[in-house]
């Protein structure tokens, strides 16, 4: 074909309009991501600040009239129950934009994987105060190397499920086993379950349970989770029954020093 045939050239010039107007789409997007994470950082101060605040007054209970004591303490266990929500719904945004601008790094980290875990279930427990994690453990735990920003909102958003979708008083089960191949993570409640219809769609984003109610959340978590398995090379798992419970079952690869880049 000519370079200078009129189909040729009509031909050129719409690839380059094309190519133009997804330039230009993905430049709109970048902007739309920067200004919302922006938001989202921005919003974090006020934030800490209502939580510091409230903790102070916290402090301070026992200075309060004894008669408006018991209100006082129920206002501000809602107010920081509300700021965690929040601070939740900003941390998944976030993390959706930084996937999506392929952000994630693979940042190895040597640690107890115990007192990792331990370490998200006591944040945690500030939400679910009146359920209980029971941890068991198998294996060398003392000495791992993770992914540590994968690792954390993975287990973050599952665990928070499991307490969120069980009742007063429960006990999840979090059973952990290593080895030299795997890491594997088995997280077992009592509450609601998911149907059959809702674990098709699950790891869908926004997409929620018919049968959650009034209980909140985006519908962003299990979306993350699954985007952050994949890119750790894992695998999840749901095994669920209405009114009997959910498990789930996250296996991710053991990361050997001789894997690590030393350079």
């Amino acid at each position: 074909m000519c370079f200078e045939d009129p189909v040729f050239k009509k031909l050129s010039f719409s690839l380059l309009e094309l190519y133009e107007t997804l330039e230009l789409a993905k430049q709109q997007s970048a902007i739309k991501s920067h200004i919302l994470a922006k938001v989202c950082h921005q919003l974090r101060t006020p934030l800490n600040v209502i939580s510091f605040s409230n903790s102070l007054i916290q402090k301070n209970i026992d200075n309060i009239d004894p008669k408006d004591r018991e209100i006082t303490i129920n206002c501000l266990d809602n107010i920081q129950t509300a700021t965690q929500q929040i601070i939740q719904i900003l941390d998944d945004i976030f993390m959706l934009l930084e996937i999506e601008a392929k952000k994630v790094e693979f940042e190895s980290t040597n640690v107890n994987l115990l007192d990792f875990c331990k370490n998200i279930i006591e944040k945690l427990h500030i939400l679910h105060s009146d359920k209980h994690i029971k941890i068991t453990v198998k294996g060398d735990y003392s000495s791992v190397y993770i992914y540590q920003n994968m690792l954390k909102p993975i287990l973050d958003n599952l665990l928070d499920n499991a307490l969120k979708y069980s009742s007063e008083n429960s006990v999840v089960n979090l059973r952990i086993s290593c080895s030299q191949q795997k890491i594997t993570f088995k997280i077992k409640d009592q509450g609601i379950g998911i149907s059959k219809s809702d674990q098709q769609k699950l790891f869908q984003p926004f997409y929620r349970g018919v049968n959650v109610g009034t209980i909140p959340g985006t519908g962003l978590g299990l979306s993350i989770v699954q985007t952050l398995v994949e890119l750790y090379k894992g695998n999840i798992s749901v095994v669920s029954k209405l009114d009997l419970g959910t498990t789930v079952t996250l296996v991710i690869p053991s990361i050997q020093p001789m894997d690590l880049d030393t350079s």
